[in-house]
């Protein structure tokens, strides 16, 4: 997003060692001057606040503790965009997912992959509004996949 939009900058909130392979993932860009780090548990520690997007990839994790906090982050009129493989109804998971699905088991017991319908209720139950979705497929050497893209606005 970066790249393509040259008055955008980003802060990335997580733990220390992603913060570090994003400074050096970035230090090979145009971009790097134009994003900064702020480490934290986005789970457990206190965030930033003030933007216009927070957008949440791959997180996996999803509760209305969660979803208060981002809403806190952002601008009166910000919006959260969360980017993440999400359990279909009637569709079978590949492999690669059913296998994360149990390591996540074992580490938290009772631990399901969250729908979209679910993510989507916990959203609105925050005070989010203006929700939208939309599954992006593709095909990987292994298995057909499918990522969901929601929107919300605050």
């Amino acid at each position: 997003m970066l790249k393509h939009h040259p008055n955008l900058t980003a802060v990335v909130v997580d733990i220390a060692n992603v913060c570090d392979a994003g400074r050096e993932i970035a230090a090979q860009t145009m971009v790097t001057e134009r994003i900064s780090y702020h480490v934290a548990n986005f789970l457990q520690d206190e965030l930033p606040t003030g933007f216009d997007m927070v957008l949440e990839c791959d997180v996996g994790v999803y509760t209305e503790e969660l979803f208060r906090k981002v809403r806190n982050c952002l601008n009166p009129v910000g919006r959260v965009v969360i980017v993440d493989w999400l359990a279909q109804p009637g569709r079978e998971p590949s492999l690669e997912r059913r296998m994360d699905a149990f390591l996540s088991s074992l580490r938290t017991p009772g631990f399901a992959t969250a729908t979209a319908a679910e993510v989507q209720d916990l959203l609105v139950r925050v005070g989010f509004h203006h929700i939208s979705q939309k599954t992006i497929e593709y095909s990987t050497r292994v298995h057909e996949e499918s990522t969901v893209v929601i929107l919300a606005h605050k």
